[in-house]
């Protein structure tokens, strides 16, 4: 409809396997699913997903942290608390910014 469909590609699948070739792609987005990825994965994801990045390029992870939930929720025991998932984005991406309601 808006001419961008032939410019747009999607991959799916399970987030540890996924190769993406270095600077290859504008964006790639993680919504709420690094809570499900092996815990001593996740940097390394992360880690590709950064590299995958053309210049200018963004990673957009939404995840929502166990300080955001309370306890008994859905999958609450899987959750990340926010300073663990601030630690992995820093360690994986050159110069993170982060927009976060949660300290």
């Amino acid at each position: 409809q808006c001419g961008v469909g032939e410019r747009l590609r999607f991959v799916e699948g399970p987030m540890e396997d996924i190769a993406i070739a270095p600077d290859s792609v504008d964006l790639v987005t993680v919504f709420g699913s690094l809570l499900y990825a092996d815990r001593a994965r996740v940097r390394d994801i992360l880690a590709m997903a950064w590299r995958a990045l053309r210049a200018g390029g963004a990673l957009v992870v939404h995840e929502n942290p166990r300080d955001a939930v309370q306890p008994g929720a859905a999958d609450y025991e899987f959750r990340f608390p926010a300073a663990e998932l601030r630690d992995h984005l820093a360690a994986a991406a050159a110069q993170p910014r982060f927009l976060s309601p949660f300290n």
